[in-house]
């Protein structure tokens, strides 16, 4: 379920985010540093020096600390991220670069979930569902500005 909030996180700040004439307001607008979660714990969103997302670290309020450590194809799309448990998730896309199944697998190399997500004209995730717990979650923008508004 940690693994699930981290990526629901990470979609919903990375899709949300438009292109701003100037590289900074971009930064600041777009780019979230760190995120605290009373009783789940602290999130912290580590990028490298083109911006891409490198590392989440996820400190538990029980003081567990784990990682997810991201990889990119040569377009800057996220290919796979790997966790400190073994465990890694398979990001694919179509010809047109828009996400459409996110694999999870166990340090076994056992499928353990698969995300069919749904993406609009401008690359944002409007739909996320979970093959295998039967769930999913629909994400709704406000046009006007194009940010997320909601989270359903």
């Amino acid at each position: 379920m940690k693994k699930l909030l981290l990526i629901l996180v990470l979609f919903a700040t990375l899709t949300s985010c438009e292109e701003k004439s100037n590289p900074s307001l971009q930064e600041v607008a777009c780019r979230i540093q760190s995120l605290k979660i009373e009783s789940v714990g602290d999130i912290q969103y580590v990028f490298d020096a083109n911006d891409f997302l490198k590392e989440i670290i996820f400190l538990a309020a029980d003081g567990t600390k784990s990682s997810s450590v991201f990889e990119y194809n040569g377009s800057g799309d996220v290919t796979k991220a790997t966790s400190t448990d073994g465990s890694y998730d398979i990001y694919i896309y179509d010809n047109a670069r828009k996400l459409t199944r996110i694999d999870f697998f166990q340090a076994d190399k056992s499928m353990s979930n698969q995300f069919v997500v749904t993406m609009d004209d401008k690359r944002r995730i409007t739909k996320m569902v979970s093959e295998t717990w039967g769930a999913d979650a629909t994400y709704e923008y406000n046009y006007a500005g194009g940010k997320l508004s909601k989270l359903v």
